[in-house]
């Protein structure tokens, strides 16, 4: 009974107030239909500023930066995002290396040493020391006719190394057959009248150091880094600082021949 009464009710309240709810259903409608207006407007206004960026950039000839701005877009938003990009490249260094070079040919003097390497001598940690090298030498006579006796002997000119950045000098050893060179005594390496001929035979014949052709051999000195010295006074080489010497190495060899030569005649 009491749902019949509220239904009769209703009806006639709808009736009573027929104009009123049309008019606010309507009211609505309107307002739906101009907001459906309003944002396809929207849509289609920036729709439209887009077709005309587009065509503005393609007649300019702008998309060369566009695509730079672009790019560095994307870059911003990988630093922002935490996304971490790699670039491929090439690293490259150069360095300049420079040798002391010089040519000599001598085919003439009756005595020539040849050196046949040079020599680098490097610290062993474990020995505390530093290596041997061993010095190769071509050496040429002249044979002289009429000569009875041939000796070659040889002396310490200079044999220290030494540096810019401090006071510390190397001094090379010279060893040849195990017998220490010295700067102010001559070392016998051949004199034939005593037999001394080890390691240059092919010289200490008649017929090369008597005869009249040019006769050449090989021998080898042995060379070590002795001693050291800082401010003058003896050091060990563990005690040196790490670092670069320099300096030259030079053997003064004296060939001597005896007997009885017949005289050189004036050239004509």
């Amino acid at each position: 009974m009491f749902l019949f009464k509220s239904v009769y009710y209703l009806g006639i309240l709808i009736y009573d107030n027929f104009v009123i709810i049309c008019c606010v259903i309507f009211g609505i409608l309107v307002v739906i239909c101009y907001l459906i207006r309003y944002y396809a407007l929207e849509m289609f206004s920036k729709l439209t500023f887009f077709t005309k960026l587009i065509r503005t950039i393609t007649r300019e000839n702008k998309v060369g930066e566009v695509m730079k701005k672009l790019a560095l877009a994307v870059a911003v938003a990988a630093v922002v995002g935490g996304v971490s990009i790699a670039n491929a490249e090439t690293r490259t260094a150069n360095a300049k290396a420079t040798w002391d070079a010089k040519a000599v040919k001598d085919t003439n003097s009756m005595l020539v040493v040849t050196p046949l390497k040079s020599l680098t001598f490097n610290y062993a940690a474990g020995l505390e020391r530093f290596n041997t090298q061993d010095g190769v030498f071509d050496i040429t006579i002249a044979g002289q006719s009429g000569a009875s006796d041939f000796k070659l002997t040889s002396k310490i000119i200079s044999n220290t190394l030494s540096r810019a950045t401090d006071d510390s000098e190397l001094t090379v050893g010279v060893k040849w057959n195990g017998v220490d060179l010295s700067n102010t005594t001559e070392t016998v390496m051949i004199d034939t009248a005593k037999g001394v001929t080890a390691g240059l035979g092919a010289l200490a014949t008649s017929t090369a150091f008597a005869g009249s052709d040019r006769t050449s051999a090989q021998g080898a000195f042995t060379f070590s880094i002795a001693e050291a010295t800082s401010a003058g006074a003896a050091t060990n080489f563990k005690d040196l600082t790490d670092g670069y010497w320099d300096g030259d190495v030079n053997i003064e060899f004296v060939a001597t021949w005896d007997g009885t030569f017949t005289p050189t005649p004036p050239a004509p």
